[in-house]
This record gives C-alpha cells, structure tokens and sequence, in this order.
C-alpha cells in the first residue's frame, strides 16, 4: 500500500510554485474575494488574481502587497476602479499597492504579436532595466512577476495565440526578471509553463 501511495506521487507531478500564503493573509483574500463575488467580478479574472495575490503573499508575507495585486486585477479584468467595499477591506496600503501596479501598467507584445516573430535579447533585456527603473518599490516587481505565473497557469485551457504570447513574454522577460531578483522558484515555474 505504501508502495502505491509513492507511485502515486511520483506519477502526478506539480510544477507550480508551493503557495504557503499565510493564515491571516489568506482569510484577508477570502473575505476580499467572497466580496468580489457580491459585486459580479468575473470569475476566471478573480481565480487567477487569488493565485497571484496567494504567491505574493506566500513569497513575501505582506498583506498590502497581497490584496493589492488582487485588487489590481479585478481593476484589470474589469476595467474599472475596485468598489468601495473591496478597498474598505483591502485597507489604504493595498489600495495605494493597487494603484502603483496599474500605473506600472500592462506590456506585452501588443495585438499584432506573432508566434513567428520573437522578442530580441537586447530589446527583452531593455524592457527588463527599464522595469527595474520604473518602478521605485521592488515588491511591485514581485507582484507583477506574480501575476504573469498567475496567467501563464490560468492559459493552460486558453487559445494557442494568447498561450504562445504569455509564453514568449515569460520565457524574454519575466523569468530573467525572476531570476536577477532571486525568485527562483517562480523563475522556474515561469520556464516550465512557458514551454
């Protein structure tokens, strides 16, 4: 019986990031994220912003960073500010979190992307410095690297274009961005993902 209990294991391999997000931080996001659910935040962009937010939290232990990249995605997802009720609960900090990551801003390789064309280095190592530069708070570049993981892992059933573009920008950016912060664990999640 112990036998199979190993092969088991063995057989059902898990390249995902261990998400060890805190007691206190996860029932900040549930109750955030049962909120989310009253005032109708569709449901796809509110799981893959719990994946993000739990990464964050589980990497950091930071409770503003965590409901922050939450909120940041609902406001991605749903094109507008967050309720009043989410940035209640979220508090100032995650608020404020929310706010710089939306000025961050998204990038990627835009509409006109094709599988064909690929990101040079020097342009992808470029887009990497000037991120770094950017932003003056590096736990924003934590929870964006967080939230690329988040989509990456929420593609697997998704369309081929959008999977191989997500793939392409995590393999030229994200994952090195991963590994110069010294994230390897979502660096290596990203690699894996990404092929």
């Amino acid at each position: 019986m112990r036998r199979e209990a190993r092969l088991h294991q063995i057989r059902k391999p898990s390249v995902e990031v261990t998400d060890r997000c805190p007691a206190e931080i996860e029932t900040l996001l549930d109750e955030l994220a049962a909120q989310a659910q009253r005032v109708q935040v569709p449901a796809a962009a509110l799981a893959t912003g719990l994946v993000a937010a739990r990464m964050v939290g589980g990497l950091t232990e930071d409770a503003p960073l965590a409901c922050g990249s939450l909120l940041h995605q609902i406001e991605t997802a749903t094109a507008r500010a967050a309720p009043a009720e989410l940035n209640h609960t979220a508090g100032a900090a995650a608020v404020q979190v929310a706010a710089e990551l939306q000025r961050l801003g998204e990038f990627g390789r835009g509409a006109r992307w094709s599988a064909d064309g690929g990101i040079p280095a020097t342009q992808a190592e470029t887009l990497r410095k000037m991120l770094l530069a950017v932003v003056g708070e590096p736990r924003l570049v934590v929870a964006r690297i967080a939230l690329q993981c988040a989509r990456l892992r929420a593609a697997r059933d998704g369309e081929p274009a959008m999977r191989q573009q997500l793939a392409a920008e995590s393999r030229a950016v994200f994952a090195p961005l991963a590994n110069r912060l010294g994230i390897w664990q979502l660096k290596w999640e990203l690699e894996d993902l990404a092929l």
